[in-house]
Formats: structure tokens, sequence, C-alpha cells
């Protein structure tokens, strides 16, 4: 994680300085709703997951995983690098040079 401090798993302290870091403030949605705890709880309800496979000829999926994922950001400042992915990659066509043979199998 680039959020100063030595954190290994997700705490309420680590939600708190994440936020503080990239949008300086010490209040936002998740905390004013209760949280982990909040979470804890709706987490024992049980969920459902839904996924989605796609390619994205203008994001190129950088939000998930990129250095940055707009052309005027500095990947230098916290927040903005979100994984190793090059500005430069994901596009739709380069994904269907490298991964020709790829598949998704739903079991």
């Amino acid at each position: 994680t680039n959020i100063p401090g030595s954190y290994d798993s997700l705490t309420a302290e680590y939600c708190d300085k994440s936020v503080e870091t990239y949008i300086n403030t010490t209040s936002y949605p998740f905390k004013e709703l209760g949280g982990l705890k909040a979470m804890g709880k709706a987490l024992e309800r049980g969920m459902v997951l839904t996924l989605s496979v796609w390619d994205d000829s203008i994001g190129r999926m950088l939000w998930l995983d990129g250095e940055k994922s707009k052309i005027d950001q500095n990947e230098n400042q916290p927040g903005i690098t979100n994984g190793p992915c090059s500005f430069k990659s994901g596009t739709p066509g380069s994904l269907a040079q490298t991964g020709k043979d790829a598949f998704v199998a739903f079991t």
C-alpha cells in the first residue's frame, strides 16, 4: 500500500488513514454508515457476488491496477497508483493479441 504507516489488513484505522491520505478528509460515507462494524453485520446476513468480464476501450481497466487512470495525473501522488500496469496498457487490441487463448469458465 502507498498509505503512510504499516498495515497488513483492513482496519478502521487503515480506512481512516487512506481517506485522509487520498482526499484529505476525516469524514466519509463508509465511516458515517457504520464502517467495518456495519460491513461485518451485512456479511453475516449473506451477500451475492456479481461480476462482469469485459474489455474497456476508454478506461482500459486502469482504475483497477494501473499506474494512473488519467493522462494528467501524477502517479507520485498518494492514491493515484492502483497497480503496476502501464498507462499505455490494456487496449482491447493488445488484449486480443496477448490473451487470444484466454477464457472464463463458470462451474
